[in-house]
């Protein structure tokens, strides 16, 4: 009987991964390194006929946008998929290398509990480093399948040399711990992106954060304010005593920043949930239209009614646009809030978060370490950690601002409240190679 096959390209890092038996093996790359894309590929090519495995995406969000798709896609490229459903679990069936079928069912990582079941003959964390170590510790025991051992898989980008992912892999030595194989991939070392890719990203971040960002790199940013792992989801609302709408404002269309309206509320209980971020880049009419259909979305919201608040900025243009937004939601509790500071500075030419905004966050970053911030589920939630855990090493500071100002302003709000105390943590400020499947 004739033997097709059908060729699916990676690069040299990618290879070096595929080649690897070592028992938990993780591909540290950088953004758009194709880390899912070979953690896809990786599963296909070592899947046995009657295996079952478990794919492990950060939340639902992300797997139905990124790990999901791209699973389907590659397994389509290499001609094994068999089909797939999406509910009530994700499932997906992909024809085996000894002409059998392998189900792979999709979980989040938001219940780590959850992730208890039956065995596997293998387990697959995609964007690890975006997850809980609980995720791995109730993951792993069920690695276990026809009397052998599961093998472990991570694709990630890294994020310092305190997160559980480094110390999985090195000792505190810095040595690589027995039976693990960590690759490291640049951004630019994928030859399938776009040209013009590495450059235009780069120039959004500082040296620092492209280490971590585009070179893979476990780097310790300078002044890290806020982690991922303190900002637990939530799956619904619950009960508030207060919400506020906080807006920062864009100065100027076309500058590249972002105007962004968070809405945040403060439970009986102390805790403060980020229920909602609006963001973009509009024109003037374009915000306006925006911010006035957002007042009216949330004065329709059930519960604690929202009070609006946004940010002036000093000088007589400040004031000018002030009295333009307040004119603009007239009918709604709407304040204006003056700030004043040095906003900015200057670091190799690229204008970052200055000490008013560093400052003006410490509160929130306080009380988010000592885990009393939450976050209502929604898709807004990924770029919105992307950039408060960049904070203040990342040019746009506009979720951070409007999360800044809307947590300070319930504090004033709830500050003669019967509120019980939660006691916060003190803080100080290419060549190519081919994969084959055969047919």
């Amino acid at each position: 009987m004739s033997t097709s096959v059908t060729p699916l390209a990676i690069y040299e890092k990618q290879a070096e991964f595929r080649q690897s038996s070592a028992w938990i093996r993780g591909f540290c790359a950088g953004r758009g390194a194709g880390k899912t894309r070979i953690g896809a590929v990786d599963i296909m090519l070592r899947a046995r006929s009657g295996e079952p495995f478990m794919v492990v995406s950060p939340n639902y969000i992300m797997l139905d946008e990124t790990t999901w798709p791209t699973f389907r896609e590659a397994a389509e490229q290499l001609g094994v998929w068999r089909g797939g459903v999406r509910s009530p679990t994700r499932r997906a069936v992909i024809r085996t290398q000894d002409g059998g079928q392998a189900e792979v069912v999709f979980r989040s990582g938001e219940n780590p509990e959850s992730l208890r079941g039956p065995s596997k003959a293998g387990l697959w964390i995609d964007e690890a480093s975006l997850m809980s170590q609980e995720v791995f510790h109730w993951a792993t025991p069920v690695l276990r399948h026809r009397g052998k051992m599961g093998f472990l898989t991570l694709t990630f980008t890294p994020k310092g040399r305190r997160h559980w992912t480094y110390d999985l892999f090195f000792d505190e030595a810095g040595r690589p711990k027995p039976d693990t194989h960590l690759v490291h991939a640049h951004t630019r070392e994928n030859p399938f992106l776009p040209p013009q890719y590495h450059g235009n990203i780069e120039s959004q971040y500082t040296q620092t954060l492209a280490s971590q960002e585009l070179g893979g790199e476990f780097i310790e940013l300078a002044g890290e304010m806020f982690r991922r792992e303190w900002f637990p989801v939530l799956p619904a609302a619950p009960a508030t005593i207060a919400r506020v709408r906080y807006w920062d404002k864009a100065a100027t269309h076309g500058s590249g920043a972002f105007t962004a309206g968070v809405r945040m509320a403060r439970t009986d209980d102390g805790l403060f949930v980020v229920e909602d971020v609006v963001r973009g880049q509009w024109s003037s009419l374009e915000r306006d239209r925006v911010m006035l259909q957002t007042a009216h979305t949330d004065a329709n919201l059930s519960g604690t009614p929202v009070r609006i608040f946004f940010e002036q900025e000093g000088g007589s243009g400040g004031k000018e646009s002030a009295e333009q937004t307040l004119r603009l939601l007239a009918g709604f509790s709407v304040q204006r809030d003056l700030v004043s500071g040095r906003r900015d500075r200057l670091r190799a030419g690229q204008r970052l978060p200055g000490d008013a905004k560093i400052s003006r966050a410490g509160p929130l970053a306080a009380q988010a370490e000592a885990g009393n911030v939450r976050l209502l589920r929604g898709r807004w939630i990924d770029d919105y950690l992307a950039e408060i855990c960049a904070f203040p090493e990342y040019p746009y500071a506009d979720q951070v601002d409007a999360s800044s100002g809307a947590f300070n302003k319930l504090i004033a709000l709830t500050a003669t409240s019967d509120q019980p105390q939660r006691i916060a943590a003190p803080r100080p400020q290419p060549s190519r190679h081919g994969v084959q499947f055969r047919r």
